[in-house]
């Protein structure tokens, strides 16, 4: 029997610790859910085997004021629908998204380095698609090193990147951005280094 938890007890999803998903398990939130929310904070979430899902039908902030990570392997899913999907949302966080053989797909727009510094990491057969991403689209907080960067690495045969509207690398901050090995990206049209810079 397919296990599944709901998340519904109250207005905000906030995670400061680690959870951990797996075995097929699901769990549906509609609520707005963010890992690592204040200053100092860490949250992280481990998705791991084939039926394991997170499903998240409102915003996902991974690091909102703090340090947040997931990694969605071995097969497994996270879903968000209805808001942006923001890895490291304000000044100074953190945010870390590893997609390692699993599946993350998004009705919306993900934007990778809102203020903070975001990764996103695309291994072993990982598949990401979403409506449109935006890497690095605002300068970075004054307490991180001026040589802070974004990233986002495709490595790999059969990781894939699917953009499937207009997509930005690097609008005003930096941002790396690496296709190994065999990865590959699908967009349907990017603009690359408008106002900042990229490698």
């Amino acid at each position: 029997m397919e296990d599944i938890t709901k998340l519904d007890i109250c207005k905000y999803v906030l995670i400061s610790g680690s959870i951990s998903i797996s075995n097929g398990a699901k769990v549906i939130t509609d609520l707005p859910t963010s890992f690592g929310l204040n200053t100092g904070s860490h949250g992280t979430a481990t998705i791991s085997g084939p039926a394991s899902h997170l499903q998240v039908d409102n915003q996902l902030r991974i690091g909102f004021r703090g340090n947040g990570s997931i990694t969605v392997k071995d097969g497994s899913r996270l879903s968000t629908s209805s808001f942006p999907t923001i890895i490291a949302d304000s000044f100074n966080s953190y945010g870390e998204l590893n997609v390692d053989g699993g599946f993350f797909e998004s009705e919306k727009d993900l934007i990778i380095g809102f203020y903070g510094i975001g990764k996103l990491n695309i291994i072993n057969g990982g598949r990401v698609e979403t409506s449109y991403y935006i890497a690095a689209p605002s300068l970075i907080g004054s307490e991180l090193p001026d040589d802070a960067a974004s990233e986002i690495n495709v490595d790999g045969a059969g990781s894939v990147l699917i953009g499937n509207g207009p997509s930005e690398i690097g609008k005003q901050g930096s941002v790396n951005f690496r296709i190994t090995n065999g990865g590959a990206v699908y967009n349907s049209g990017t603009t690359i280094g408008h106002g900042s810079s990229y490698k």
